[in-house]
Order: C-alpha cells, then structure tokens, then sequence
C-alpha cells in the first residue's frame, strides 16, 4: 500500500491525522516542514501516493509547496489535499489551479479527511 506525506506545521494537526489515517488502515509520513517534506518525496516519491499539506507554514506555504511538488516530472502525479484553517475564495482557487485534488477546512470532521482521500484515490 502506498503512503500519504502529512505536511503541517501544528504537531496536533499532525499527530490527529495520523491517528485518523492509521485508524482507517493508511501507512503516512509526517513532517512539519515544507522544505523537509519536498526532500521525502525526492527520495520517496515511488511510495507516496498523496499528500496532505496545510498553506499557512513557515518557510513555504502551501501553494509554493505545491508548485515545487508540480514542477518536478517524477512526481507531479502524486495527489494532494489542502487541509487549512484558509477558507479564502482565492486561496482555493489558486489550489485548484495549480492540481489540489481536494481541499478541507479547518476545523474539520475526520470522517473529511477518509472520504477526501477515497475520492482523490478513485480519481485517474
């Protein structure tokens, strides 16, 4: 089974989805660094199937994140959720645009994020 990378700067967010995602059968990898994040898919980008990132982190935000993840033709495939306490038009549109498969407000329900990852997970 492929694994999820959960990037976001709040340990709790972190820690939560985990939980959530191991609960529900789901092998993930957690950083709280952007930066950190783009170095784990260099390395293990065959073994990760989607990402769930936050936008407002240090360093790099979520939609630079993203961009760095779709530049790079080896992994560009790799599917990714916003998961944010963003709610802006803008934002998420700018998400979308650049391939966010999803997008899930903070705070949210964690029965969010199983159905958010089985519909990205369905689509080709």
């Amino acid at each position: 089974m492929k694994k999820i990378l959960i990037v976001d700067d709040d340990q709790n967010i972190l820690e939560l989805v985990k939980r959530i995602l191991e609960l529900e059968g789901y092998e993930s990898i957690t950083t709280d660094n952007p930066i950190q994040a783009i170095e784990i898919v260099d390395k293990m980008w065959k073994e990760i199937d989607i990402i769930i990132c936050d936008y407002m982190m240090p360093e790099m935000d979520g939609l630079n994140f993203v961009k760095n993840i779709r530049k790079n033709p080896l992994y560009n495939h790799i599917k990714i959720i916003m998961l944010t306490a963003i709610d802006t038009f803008d934002v998420i549109k700018k998400s979308m645009f650049l391939g966010v498969k999803d997008y899930i407000v903070k705070p949210f329900d964690p029965q969010e994020v199983i159905n958010s990852i089985e519909k990205v997970r369905e689509e080709k």
